[in-house]
């Protein structure tokens, strides 16, 4: 039985998502993560290693000393670069696992950098948008000067739509790059740290370490996404969906739409197995696209060199990224324990396995994102909603994560949905 760990340096619902997915795949299952995570307490996880985000390299070397896996899975970003560290600081065993797990370690440099990587991608032919760090003032006007504007403004390190600017003029552009370079204040990190109980950010502010911002040509259209399993520089199965509504301008995705054989699904399907052929990437990552409103050709904007949100859905083809990755690190060996663990499931556990298979070729609402945006959206009105079957404890830990007054959490804990919420009703089913 293979044994995955899974690698988070926050409290997304999506690393216990994924390992869920794991699990019903046959895989022994183990997961690095802080101590407020949403992996406590999970069924499917055998094992959980702390995460200290003071010492973050030596806690996830820690992690994979004691764990031993045949597959490490990165959920967060701050998680892949530690990976990376280690595979140019480890014994030889940890860099051959991490090139299981993630690729090409000469390929980890270009993954931090949004402009190595728009660079690297359009040398394969992807359509992309120009790119350039900035590292002065001059550096922005000489920017405007020669792309104009609107222009985006990106931090390194950062997702989810943090450390993203669009800016109209040149000022805007001064102030939104200064703001993207300097270190983080000491509101946002005590917040961060008593609130969100995340302290990734205590030492970068400690050490006031300046950001990389980087510039790219703006590009008026929807955004999109794809979700990649592959292996050795293979592209083995995909999640292509289109944004629907986001929680935030340029934030996480709340509704999605799986888009499959259209025109833009087959060129998101293209540049990505373009994108991991030139890399050599292995495991499970995203890419972020903006399909031009004009034209309908989608343009890759970024990579996320880590699991996503939707790497545990099944796409409209019935492709299963989890299910493919274990398939390809077993050698095919996984299908028949996996259908020994099938017979031995609860009937909470089968009915999650149900769900997955039910997400195939709707809007997806996912969770809990779709929990942060107004509950009238029509986004929702002919949605699926993505709940963890038979995991209250999971769906307790996303609604205290989300933007719910008191009184609609408690309706939707007890039963007693309000009619104007569709999500509230589906809590219960």
């Amino acid at each position: 039985m293979a044994k995955i760990l899974i690698a988070t340096t926050c409290r997304w619902i999506s690393a216990a998502r994924l390992a869920i997915a794991f699990r019903q795949a046959g895989c022994t299952v183990e997961a690095m993560g802080p101590g407020a995570s949403p992996l406590h307490g999970l069924s499917a996880i055998s094992r959980i290693y702390p995460f200290q985000g003071l010492k973050p390299v030596r806690s996830v070397q820690g992690a994979l000393r004691q764990s031993s896996p045949d597959l490490v899975v990165p959920i967060d970003d701050l998680a892949a670069i530690c990976l990376h560290r280690l595979a140019g600081e480890g014994p030889a065993e940890v860099k051959a696992l991490l090139e299981a797990s993630l690729g090409r370690v000469e390929s980890y440099s270009i993954l931090e950098s949004r402009e190595l990587f728009l660079q690297a991608a359009a040398e394969e032919g992807v359509l992309t948008p120009e790119s350039a760090t900035l590292e002065s003032d001059g550096d922005v006007a000489a920017w405007v000067a020669a792309h104009g504007l609107p222009a985006v403004l990106k931090a390194d390190g950062t997702s989810g739509g943090e450390g993203v600017k669009v800016v109209a003029n040149e000022a805007e552009a001064l102030r939104a790059y200064r703001q993207l370079r300097a270190p983080l204040s000491m509101a946002v990190v005590a917040k961060r740290t008593g609130i969100d109980k995340d302290l990734n950010h205590v030492l970068p502010w400690l050490l006031r370490k300046q950001r990389r911002v980087s510039a790219q040509s703006f590009i008026d259209g929807r955004d999109a996404n794809i979700a990649v399993a592959c292996w050795q520089g293979e592209v083995l199965a995909s999640i292509s969906a289109k944004v629907i509504q986001a929680v935030r301008p340029k934030g996480p995705a709340a509704v999605i739409q799986l888009i499959g054989e259209e025109e833009a699904g087959k060129a998101m399907l293209d540049a990505a197995r373009r994108v991991v052929k030139r890399l050599g990437l292995s495991g499970l990552c995203g890419m972020d696209f903006m399909i031009e409103r004009a034209t309908g050709r989608p343009w890759l904007i970024e990579i996320n060199a880590r699991a996503t949100q939707t790497c545990h859905l099944v796409s409209e083809a019935g492709s299963d990224l989890v299910g493919e990755l274990v398939e390809k690190i077993t050698g095919g060996g996984m299908r028949k324990q996996a259908d020994g663990i099938q017979a031995e499931r609860t009937e909470a556990e089968q009915r999650s396995l149900r769900q997955r298979g039910d997400s195939k070729g709707r809007t997806i609402a996912l969770f809990p994102p779709a929990w942060q945006i107004d509950a009238g959206s029509e986004a929702l009105r002919d949605a699926y909603f993505d709940l963890p079957a038979g995991e209250p404890g999971l769906i307790r830990a996303g609604l205290a994560e989300d933007r719910f007054s008191v009184g609609r959490r408690l309706r939707f804990l007890t039963g007693q949905p309000h009619r104007s919420d569709p999500r509230l009703a589906a809590g219960r089913k």
